[in-house]
């Protein structure tokens, strides 16, 4: 008897008698596939009471009435019937509540098998230049146990991987490795005029302000000072003590709430990881400064 090719439903034959088993058996076949799921995938041995019309996909190392019938469907019409899956057949499986599709081989999950998509759109269209494309109020990237990293890949050097902001698709700020290799950040008020709020040096690692001298680093540490009597017009030396400060550094003082009147403080790197304050007496007498607490910060270029 002539079939169909995918199903091979049998085909009501010229002049046949009783055409109504074949054709009520096509029905039966294709009811067995459309509008419902499978019960189960997982089954290797037929139910003991399957409800009629009940369908499953038929596990490895069959057995009884389904021996000899892996990842078929198996379903009950006053007995069990099986239809051989082809590969790209897709069906519900209702404990799972997941489609699965048979691969030629195996049932698999469909979920897990939606790979090398040309495009994906999440709320939105995705185009050739955004193959993934998402309109949402916040996109979440959660951990899977422990760490959760994102990564941006480009292809050369002379290439970007960044992240941009945008208002009305105008860009307004972009941070990442933007034609090179150090890492910058750059803001614009119109999308047109970039300027750089800071660059990191690839190499030293050093930061360039707003297209300033690179800094290396900066140092920061305090002390309580308790300077001597000072004499009219001359100065005392104390130290505070900065760990990575190197001679020829800048410092900058930070003064107490109420420093001592008549005295002017000044800060230098006196020596590797020390730091001097000299405070200038100005005035015709001399003055006894109240101990305070001085910070001393260093910018190493």
């Amino acid at each position: 008897m002539t079939q169909t090719n995918n199903l091979k439903i049998d085909l009501v034959a010229q002049s046949q008698s009783q055409k109504e088993v074949t054709i009520n058996e096509a029905v039966v076949r294709l009811e067995a596939v459309q509008n419902r799921g499978v019960v189960d995938k997982d089954l290797a041995t037929p139910p003991g009471a399957p409800a009629e019309g009940a369908a499953y996909i038929v596990a490895a190392t069959a057995t009884g009435a389904w021996t000899g019938k892996e990842t078929n469907i198996a379903y009950y019409n006053n007995g069990w019937r099986f239809i051989a899956a082809n590969e790209g057949l897709l069906v519900w499986v209702n404990d799972e509540d997941k489609v699965y599709v048979f691969n030629g081989t195996a049932w698999v999950n469909y979920s897990d098998n939606l790979q090398n998509l040309a495009k994906l759109g999440i709320n939105a269209a995705a185009d050739t230049t955004n193959k993934l494309s998402v309109s949402s109020d916040a996109v979440l990237f959660s951990h899977n146990g422990t760490d959760m990293r994102t990564k941006l890949n480009k292809n050369a050097s002379g290439n970007t991987a960044s992240f941009l902001f945008q208002d009305g698709f105008s860009g307004r700020a972009e941070f990442g490795l933007i034609g090179n290799d150090d890492f910058t950040l750059k803001v614009s008020p119109d999308g047109s005029v970039w300027n750089n709020a800071f660059v990191v040096d690839k190499t030293t690692g050093k930061i360039a302000i707003g297209g300033g001298t690179p800094v290396a680093k900066i140092l920061s540490s305090t002390a309580s000072l308790d300077f001597p009597n000072i004499l009219a017009n001359t100065s005392s030396d104390l130290t505070i003590a900065v760990t990575g400060a190197t001679t020829g550094s800048s410092v900058e003082l930070g003064l107490p709430a109420a420093p001592t009147t008549g005295i002017i403080y000044m800060g230098f790197v006196s020596a590797a990881d020390v730091v001097t304050v000299r405070a200038f007496n100005v005035t015709a007498g001399a003055i006894n400064p109240a101990s305070q607490s001085f910070r001393a910060t260093v910018l190493v270029f």
